[in-house]
């Protein structure tokens, strides 16, 4: 990505020309869209502190109905057996000190992508 910035306009102080630049909101993205799609998200807990369940997980997704979020949005939680051990189960582990997220979108019914 290359951005050029270019002023044409200045003003005199202490006889320097002086320019002035600027940049707002720029955003850069390369969307590429599937049916459905999944990310994991890694929880590592403070040192001293322990997890022993998760909740729930609660999406913010601007362009779908709450009616239709059962649909498109589904989650699981992953447990490390013990602490850095690699080894990870589906069932709850008392006192981990970490768990993965695995969260699940799809489209919507009427084929719109959620976000």
């Amino acid at each position: 990505i290359r951005i050029k910035l270019r002023q044409r306009h200045y003003w005199i102080e202490n006889l320097k020309y002086v320019y002035s630049y600027g940049l707002s909101h720029l955003d850069v993205r390369y969307d590429k869209f599937r049916e459905t799609g999944k990310t994991i998200v890694r929880y590592d807990m403070p040192s001293g502190y322990t997890i022993s369940q998760v909740g729930g997980v609660s999406p913010n997704i601007y362009n779908v109905s709450n009616a239709e979020l059962d649909d498109i949005f589904s989650y699981r939680v992953i447990w490390e057996t013990s602490y850095d051990s690699g080894v990870y189960t589906l069932e709850p582990v008392a006192d981990s000190a970490s768990c993965l997220i695995e969260v699940t979108l799809n489209k919507t019914q009427a084929k719109v992508h959620p976000h």
